[in-house]
């Protein structure tokens, strides 16, 4: 239940760390989906953990896309990909993935990309 409804550019929210978990569906359109996450990370407590749908571009090695991957790396994150179409019904055939990012790196983490 939420507590209260804040109506803003996501982007331009100061960040707070009080959030045990962030659950996301930010939008994709020239990677704004990479700036809403780490953005989001930041109200994330230490031991928080972010999930959120993601567009496929964030698993291709490109400029635009490094210091994303190197971000879900070093923090021992897990991108997994979604069926093709997974979204089709909704109106949208974008490739899809699901990124799981810890607040700070496990011990034991093993990145999965």
């Amino acid at each position: 239940m939420a507590r209260r409804v804040q109506v803003a550019d996501f982007l331009t929210v100061p960040a707070t760390p009080c959030y045990d978990r962030v659950l996301m569906n930010p939008p994709f359109t020239r990677g704004t989906d990479m700036a809403h996450v780490t953005h989001a990370l930041r109200f994330l407590t230490p031991d928080g953990l972010l999930v959120s749908v993601m567009s496929w571009v964030v698993t291709e090695q490109t400029r635009s896309t490094a210091a994303f991957r190197q971000l879900v790396e070093h923090r021992g994150g897990l991108v997994e990909a979604l069926p093709a179409r997974a979204f089709a019904e909704s109106g949208t055939t974008v490739g899809t993935v699901i990124v799981t990012i810890p607040a700070t790196r496990p011990a034991d983490a093993q990145p999965t990309v």
